[in-house]
């Protein structure tokens, strides 16, 4: 009874407060208190102690100042780092600090605000820290800024007061007071709540009653927050009773209790192990719908742990609702309890953390940071061991025990290193030298070369040998800058092989293109090798400098001489051996015209007398195609003759039947190659009359061309006299692949078989090769889907397993998509789980579940989901079913799983979804996904509406636009100044009236980037930075961002994927110009794959290359011949930007080099467009059908296989139906270049009769390359018969044609030509400027006057070219 008077003299202490209130009436009153507790809220936090803290910003809402000063921008930018990592994960580290300090010692002084951010970090935000810790680094910073005299106000004070209490520091707040008065500083509202709160978190009673009697003799508010900490000071002093009677007095008091209030009081009872009343209290929340978050229960369970309470840890573990942000909060609360030697609790709630998937599928490692922080506070040797192994056989972290051996050696605990690396040893695999490149790294960071080499020695006590990519990418770039020798000794005394050290140097100098140091290296030690790392370097070194002769001497360095002439050492053996792989890689690397780099180099191996195998000259002569010269072919000839010797140079005669065989076996493969059988034929004649006998490459080739004409029995022929002859003969996967398709495609099924009975287990390596292999069984599959034939599918599918190729979910549609042609739903889905189980791949994915949608089969689309699930995850599969519901117009269903507890934003797949509705006017999806995703955590909502304005906005929807601004005020949403700005001028374009006043936006001011509008909404309030203009951090002259440019700059993509890499990882952001710039780079050193990838990244996160690059890379693609990247990329862009990359026609011209996939290709363009013409369409169905058709691409593909002309007539024919004219226009083109008139004055008459603008610059081109003044004249003669094409068109055309005869220096006929143009109708200023100033010139030259005056660009008009 006692203490529950004692509670009733702080109601007497409200009695002024609750006199004003009217407990039992009216509206007049709870306005009152609406008011009154909307005024304590503004400046109020809802938290008192390092127990009750939620986080937030680290600035103070008391505090209207700007986070950025505009002075002192070192420390700012040190500043904003740690804000920015506090808004992510609600902490720091203490090392942001001291750099803060650091720089502020450096300059010396402080602003006002950087004061009052650097003592609030001192706090909570450091959770890694002991509390005492914390305090005293706190009182450091004091110090020092009162040394540089900084102004400190009463924020200040109040900042420090905050910082005691989260760090439960025990001091005398009567005695703060005094100093405060002292000092002639006003405290304010918030100074009493703290201090009071100092009083009961010691649980003085008497003291807080002290400073109550000053509030309310200041008539000062009384809130939520002073009696939050009255309940806590009832608690700590054991008077649970009165806690509870506090809130009595609270309702009384017209304040209702909130979820910070029971927190309090259960921390409490927490306190005392009373599980009964903290199970009591829960329930009374649940029936009063107080929600207490993770966050909340957290707290409990921290103070039941530190005081020695698991029963009622392990009751809060079972109560965690375990939602977003869970595992960040149990983060804090582990690094607490670690703190208090709570290390089996902290273990608990670490176990208790959701798994965390990465984007490949694969889960994350869990608990790197609770390893750090139990050997950070001295736990037991045997308790961190302990810890590790539970770690590893949970399968949470694989690794533990190497990030514990790690933090053990920056910690300097060598009783801890030793019982690790006894561990370590017992786990067989993981004893690889990458496994430990995380620990080389961070030795490296805390000792340097010593610190490295103690790590090498680690590795050596458990018998792992470092390897080449350690020494030279993890070891050396840490070494001092020894000579070789010393290296070699300090390696050695770390055990590292000699040889490894010696090629990790060569490796090295190479990599800067220093031949003098690799030279210098191999000169001193002997190596009998052929190791990738050094043919790679060796080839990117030889093509960034072209130092043939460097190379060479490089290749002679590694040589000795053998005291026995044809014995194992011989040179030249050893020459070959070395030198071939290395011209090998040389030519793979280069880029087209690849002759152009390697001849130089084969010149100087010659001159040195260094030979190469057979192989490696067979390999350049498959693969060099047009590009083989005689001189060429005779220099590969003499390499691999077998007669050179390093040692002095043998001239190899030259053999006049050997360069004309090889000739002609050249001029066989290209005929061979543009699939011109007759030529093939006609010149195999040849060869054989000159007893030239075919070598087994040539006859596969020969077959590879029977078989695409359709005269299977001399294909199959020649394949069986190839194994009859030769059973160990090897065709690549690929051919036989191809053979076996074209079989198929002829219903020739046994033969087929046959064929793949001959396949051998892949052991390709090449990602590209990979590609195209994978992208072969896939057609061979699909052929056999497309008959629905499920059985032939299914043993073609077995075949391709056996011979090794990985199965991806490419290779595994087909057994999906044989299922659906047959409309055997079941068949197809059970196929599908067989994949998922047996493959971990989710073949047709979308189309199955799509289907299931629409046929609302509920049950088969659980079962896809919950397969996809364990491929790719919840996250990833909840966002596929949510858009494929959207896609079906399931808007319900859709939202339905985006209420799935724990859904977390995945912008960048929402950002590409809103840009793809928007590029195709689908306003009511967006405004759909809009309205489902409201209460989805995270979600940047600011970035959805502007994307819904910008589709408003383009189709002049005024009246939607509008209503967004009203929209976004019913859901609390603040719209930015960039938003109103561009809403208000558009409603004033269409002369509307805005109901807003248009803000105005500075040039230097930006849009708040996505992760400040996140944190801004979490917080409930408005970000007081997100205004603010941003430093340029690219523009920072980071060293790592210095070198990642200048590795641009210069073309060094190996570099500039590395330094990207570690950018990153560092939190850098890597510009979409620079990704672009390294795309360029990377598509120029012949890294198509590395290009891809960054481009792959790039649409993923919502961006794109900028059109220059992206344009140049998609060109590299087709030159490729790689469709499988080019579908990839197509999968992310809109019809608007495929229109603009021409899409279709470089997809075209990638398929054109393949003549299997050419064929399929047109079949399904034929097959798609029988199945529109028997349908009306509308005018968006035939523009798209004109839009998608590749006319140029078609072209492309006729060029290089004309065998497939009917196919491409029939095609045309088809779209004339429609009434579309795109495909005969291509015809026309491609009659007109290959020479073929009647057929294309026949297609003229249809073409001209069209509506269309006819296009005709392929024509051009081909006249100006091939000088052909024939053909502009027949063009010209064709254009004029034709009605509606315009003079700009006709003045193309004539540019060509003057261009010729320009050309050819007649300039007589060019003047007459210029002469009938105008004459026709064509105005002088439609014509080709350039073509006229040349013209011009060139008449000046000789003498000659040029008669007309040419007009300005200014002058000429505005047109749309009808040629193009």
């Amino acid at each position: 009874m006692a203490s529950l008077l004692r509670s009733g003299k702080f109601f007497r202490l409200f009695s002024n407060l609750t006199r004003n209130f009217d407990l039992n009436n009216g509206s007049k009153n709870e306005s009152l208190v609406r008011a009154r507790r909307g005024e304590w809220e503004i400046t109020i936090h809802r938290s008192l102690s390092a127990a009750q803290l939620p986080l937030k910003n680290l600035s103070d809402a008391t505090v209207q100042q700007p986070l950025i000063s505009t002075d002192h921008g070192v420390v700012d930018r040190a500043i904003e780092k740690a804000e920015s990592d506090a808004k992510k994960v609600g902490r720091i580290t203490k090392d942001d600090i001291l750099n803060i300090i650091e720089r502020i010692k450096q300059q010396k002084t402080a602003s006002t605000t950087q004061s009052l951010l650097l003592i609030r970090c001192c706090g909570s935000l450091v959770p890694e820290e002991p509390p005492t810790s914390r305090t005293n680094l706190v009182q450091e910073v004091w110090k020092m800024l009162q040394g540089y005299n900084v102004s400190l106000d009463i924020s200040h004070y109040n900042a420090l007061l905050r910082v005691y209490l989260e760090n439960e520091h025990s001091f005398n707040p009567m005695k703060f007071l005094q100093k405060l008065e002292e000092q002639n500083i006003k405290p304010n509202r918030v100074t009493y709540q703290r201090l009071l709160s100092a009083y009961c978190q010691k649980g003085d009673i008497d003291g807080a009653s002290q400073i109550l009697e000053i509030m309310k003799s200041k008539d000062l508010p009384i809130g939520e927050l002073v009696f939050n900490s009255l309940v806590m000071g009832h608690a700590n002093t054991g008077d649970l009773e009165s806690a509870r009677g506090v809130i009595k007095v609270m309702t009384q008091a017209g304040l209702e209790p909130d979820s910070d209030t029971y927190r309090t009081l259960l921390c409490g009872y927490a306190k005392h192990g009373l599980l009964q009343e903290i199970s009591s209290t829960i329930d009374e929340c649940k029936n009063k719908e107080i929600t207490l978050h993770d966050r909340d229960l957290l707290e409990v369970l921290y103070t039941a742990a530190i005081h020695n309470h698991p029963t009622v840890v392990d009751n809060m573990l079972n109560l965690m609702n375990k939602s977003s942000g869970y595992n960040q909060d149990c983060f804090n609360v582990i690094l607490r309890l670690v703190n208090h030697q709570q290390e089996d609790q902290a273990f608990r709630v670490l176990q208790s953390m959701k798994p965390v998937q990465l984007a490949d599928g694969q889960m994350s490692a869990t608990g790197n940071f609770f390893i750090r922080q139990i050997i950070k506070s001295n736990c037991p040797p045997e308790k961190v061991i302990s810890f590790c192994q539970q770690l590893v056989n949970s399968g949470l972290n694989n690794r533990a025990f190497f990030k514990a051996l790690e933090m053990s050696n920056a910690f300097r605990k060598p009783e801890i290193s030793n019982l690790l690396l006894k561990q370590i040893q017992k786990q067989k695999e993981m004893l690889r030298p990458q496994a430990f490149w995380p620990l080389l790294t961070a030795q490296s960071k805390v000792g340097g070369e010593k610190g490295v080499l103690d790590a090498l020695r680690q590795m050596a006590a458990i018998q792992v040998t470092p390897n080449v990519d350690t020494i030279s990418q993890r070891v050396l770039p840490y070494m001092e800058n020894d000579n070789v020798e010393t290296l070699l000794r300090k390696l050695r005394s770390a055990e590292v092989p000699p040889s490894v050290v010696a090629i990790s140097l060569m490796v090295q100098s190479l990599n800067r293109q220093d031949f003098a140091s690799a030279i210098d290296v191999a000169s001193k030690i002997y190596l009998r090798f052929d190791n990738i790392n050094f043919r790679q370097a060796a080839a990117d070194a030889y093509l960034k400098t072209r130092d043939a002769s460097s190379l060479a001497k490089l290749l002679k360095s590694t040589l000795r001489q053998s005291q026995t002439p044809g014995t194992e050492n011989d040179p030249k053996d050893q020459a070959a051996e070395l030198a071939g792989p290395v011209l090998k890689e040389v030519f793979d690397r280069a880029t087209k015209p690849k002759l152009e780099a390697v001849e130089p180099l084969l010149k100087t191996m010659h001159e040195n007398g260094l030979g190469v195998p057979n192989s490696v000259v067979q390999y350049i002569q498959e693969h060099a195609g047009d590009e083989m010269t005689e001189s060429v072919a005779q220099l590969l000839v003499e390499l691999s003759s077998g007669t050179l010797m390093p040692t002095e140079l043998i001239a190899y005669p030259s053999s006049t039947n050997r360069q004309n065989f090889y000739k002609g076996a050249q001029k066989f493969v290209g005929f061979a190659k543009e699939h011109n059988l007759t030529e093939a034929l006609n010149e195999k004649k040849l060869l054989e009359s000159r007893n030239f006998v075919f070598s087994e490459g040539l006859n596969i080739v020969l077959m590879d061309l029977y078989a695409h004409h359709g005269r299977f029995d001399d294909a199959f022929g020649i394949f069986t006299a190839l194994y009859s002859k030769n059973p160990d003969i090897v065709v690549t996967p690929i051919k036989l692949f191809n053979l076996a398709t074209s079989l198929l495609k002829g219903d020739r099924v046994d033969d087929a078989f046959k064929i793949l009975q001959r396949l051998k287990p892949s052991s390709e390596t090449s990602e590209q090769n990979l590609r195209s292999l994978e992208m072969s069984g896939w057609r061979l599959m699909n052929v056999a889907a497309s008959k629905g034939d499920v059985e032939l599918t299914r043993k073609l599918f077995e075949i391709i397993e056996k011979s090794g190729l990985k199965i991806t979910g490419m290779i595994a549609g087909p057994l999906i998509k044989v299922h659906l042609s047959r409309d055997d739903i079941e068949g197809a889905l059970k196929t599908f789980l067989e994949c998922v189980e047996t493959y971990r791949v989710t073949p047709l994915k979308s189309t199955l579940t799509t289907r299931l949608i629409e046929s609302e089969d509920a049950q088969r689309l659980q079962q896809v989901m919950d397969a996809s699930i364990k491929v790719h995850g919840e996250m990833n599969s909840l966002y596929d079913l949510v858009f494929a519901f959207l896609e079906c117009g399931r808007v319900r269903q859709a939202k339905k799983v985006l209420e799935t507890p724990g859904l977390r934003a995945r912008g960048p797949r929402i950002d590409t979804v809103c840009k793809r509705y928007v590029d195709e006017k689908r306003i009511t999806e967006l405004e759909n996904l809009i309205k489902i995703t409201k209460d989805v955590y995270g979600v940047d909502r600011n970035m959805m509406y502007t994307y819904l304005l910008s589709a408003c906005i383009n189709t002049k929807d005024v009246a939607r636009a509008a209503g967004l601004w009203t929209q976004m005020q019913e859901e609390d949403f603040q719209p930015n100044p960039e938003f109103l700005q561009k809403l208000g001028r558009f409603l004033e374009e269409q002369n509307e009236p805005v109901p807003f006043t248009i803000p105005e936006v500075l040039e230097n001011e930006t849009v708040p980037n996505a992760s400040n509008s996140i944190a801004s909404s979490l917080n409930g309030k408005k970000n007081p930075v997100a205004s603010k203009p941003k430093k340029d951090i690219s523009e920072s002259k980071s060293s790592k961002k210095g070198e990642f440019l200048t590795a641009i700059k210069n073309g060094d993509i190996n570099a500039a994927l590395e330094l990207k890499k570690e950018l990153e990882s560092q939190g850098d952001n890597i510009s979409v110009r620079q990704k672009s710039d390294l795309v360029e780079v990377a598509v120029k050193a012949g890294r198509l794959d590395v290009a891809t990838q960054l481009v792959l990244e790039l649409e993923k996160s919502g961006g794109y290359p900028v059109p220059r690059i992206f344009r140049f890379y998609m060109k590299a693609l087709a030159s490729a011949g790689d469709q499988q990247s080019i579908r990839m990329i197509g999968e992310y862009l809109s019809p608007e930007r495929k229109s603009l990359l021409s899409y279709e026609n470089v997809l075209a011209s990638a398929i054109a080099q393949d003549p299997a996939a050419t064929i399929a290709y047109l079949d399904t363009l034929l097959n798609d467009i029988k199945a529109k013409s028997g349908h009306t369409l509308d005018e968006e169905q035939l523009k798209a059908l004109r839009l998608t058709f590749p006319r140029g691409g078609i072209l492309g593909i006729l060029e290089k296989n004309p065998n497939v002309l009917p196919k491409c007539q029939e095609i045309a024919s088809e779209y004339v139906k429609l009434g579309v004219y795109g495909p005969v226009n291509s015809l026309w083109c491609y009659y007109l270049n290959s020479g073929n008139l009647t057929e294309a004055q026949s297609t003229w008459e249809t073409l001209k009769a069209s509506p269309i603008a006819i296009g005709f610059q392929p024509v051009c081109r081909h006249i100006r390359q091939h000088q052909d003044v024939a053909l502009a004249e027949t063009l010209i003669n064709m254009l004029v018969s034709g009605a509606s094409v315009k003079p700009s068109a006709l003045a193309i055309a004539y540019s060509a044609w003057i261009d010729v005869h320009r050309s050819k220096n007649e300039l007589d006929e060019a003047i007459a030509t210029l002469n009938k143009a105008l004459s026709g109708g064509v105005e002088l200023s439609l014509l080709n400027v350039s073509t006229l100033s040349a013209l011009k010139t060139d008449c000046e030259k000789v003498g000659k006057s040029f008669p007309y005056s040419i007009p300005k660009p200014s002058e000429k008009p505005v047109t749309q070219p009808q040629s193009e």
